[in-house]
């Protein structure tokens, strides 16, 4: 609402704009009187909008490592990991491992996890992993039981979670009691339970080179897809 003050400072404004000769002078003055205008009208809120291109991606997983650095068969121990990056069904050590099964016989997890003749095919990489993950598939306590339909049926592999307490992220709830994780700055309660669950996973993490990091970015950014981000919503001027 227009105060006594605002209504006396308008009027000196036009009257000087009336008497003024000079013509920009006049200008000025009912520019300011304009804001002055502007100033007494009530807020109100205007739509808006940004748009943004993607040109990297890659999950918030703050890397705690070393690069390079290997201790006792583990990948790249930190403060985010101890035991390095894990690496389930990565190897043929880890697949022997996974399908010791009372159903298979020690010549065929041997078979398996080593496929002979592999370096006879095409392409011995992808045949090798085909191999794998068919196996893995079933290594529940019967033959035939597809352990991705039912876990149950099959000994957990185990995931490791990352122990360190620093991770990048956001306090969702606004409760620095939760999330149980602190950001770089010191700020607590950040959420980002993705990070405690998967950080440690060996394709996801690294200081800018994780596996699969890379492979969406090589992608993206060899025109395979795009990804824009629209932000939009009101604000009060």
């Amino acid at each position: 609402m227009p105060t006594a003050g605002n209504s006396r400072f308008l009027q000196t404004f036009l009257a000087a704009s009336t008497a003024a000769g000079n013509g920009r002078t006049r200008i000025l003055l009912c520019s300011g009187a304009i804001g002055v205008i502007a100033a007494m009208t009530p807020a109100t809120a205007a739509p808006w909008q940004r748009g943004f291109v993607v040109a990297t991606y890659e999950y918030a997983f703050r890397y705690g490592g070393r690069a390079g650095f290997e201790r006792a068969g583990e990948v790249e121990p930190g403060s985010d990991c101890p035991h390095g990056s894990s690496v389930h069904f990565a190897n043929d050590k880890n697949t022997e491992a996974a399908l010791k099964q009372p159903f298979r016989s020690k010549y065929e997890i041997e078979a398996i996890s080593r496929p002979p003749g592999l370096q006879q095919v095409r392409a011995p990489v992808s045949t090798r992993f085909s191999i794998w993950n068919r196996a893995i598939t079933y290594r529940g306590w019967k033959r035939g039981i597809e352990t991705y339909v039912n876990p149950w049926a099959a000994e957990d592999p185990g995931q490791p979670e990352v122990t360190g307490r620093i991770a990048t992220g956001f306090n969702l709830d606004n409760n620095a009691a939760t999330g149980g994780f602190v950001a770089e700055d010191g700020e607590q309660g950040i959420d980002n339970a993705l990070y405690r669950a998967w950080g440690c996973d060996a394709p996801w993490r690294g200081n800018g080179n994780a596996t699969l990091h890379l492979r969406a970015n090589d992608k993206m950014q060899g025109g395979l897809y795009t990804m824009v981000i629209r932000v939009s919503g009101k604000r009060i001027r």
